[in-house]
């Protein structure tokens, strides 16, 4: 039934669960895993203060490739095939371009992250997937 399952990840307690259900459907399936982390560029420069000359990529950059380090050995360890990515860009429109490139069977989302005020502006990131998405969604509580 799933063969390609999309995660976004972002370090939350949530984004952790989401990880855990992916992986055991991955297991039932033989599905293959593909970690998501996302860096939203403009919320880095709001974070440090519209000082855009300071932010090099190696320092946005590095967080997200910790999230997908540890999630993806905690994947592989449990025998899971994992492949990663890290994207820049709005969080919800760079997970579905990816989930669209990959031809995905399903999305596995946290229901709340580390999101920003637009997030409690604009809506979450998880409902924005949940409504766009082109397969099924599942979201951990």
């Amino acid at each position: 039934m799933f063969t390609t399952i999309v995660v976004a990840l972002d370090g939350s307690e949530y984004s952790d669960r989401a990880l855990d259900l992916a992986m055991d459907i991955a297991r039932k399936y033989a599905a293959k895993l593909h970690l998501i982390h996302v860096n939203n560029v403009q919320e880095i420069f709001i974070s440090f203060g519209g000082a855009s000359a300071l932010i090099k990529p190696e320092d946005y950059e590095k967080p997200g490739q910790e999230i997908l380090a540890l999630a993806s050995q905690k994947a592989t360890s449990c025998g899971c095939v994992v492949d990663t990515h890290q994207l820049d860009g709005d969080h919800a429109r760079a997970v579905l371009d990816k989930v669209e490139a990959l031809s995905a069977d399903l999305i596995v989302v946290g229901s709340k992250g580390h999101s920003d005020i637009s997030g409690i502006l604009l809506g979450s990131v998880s409902h924005k997937i949940t409504h766009l998405a082109p397969c099924p969604c599942l979201i951990a509580r």
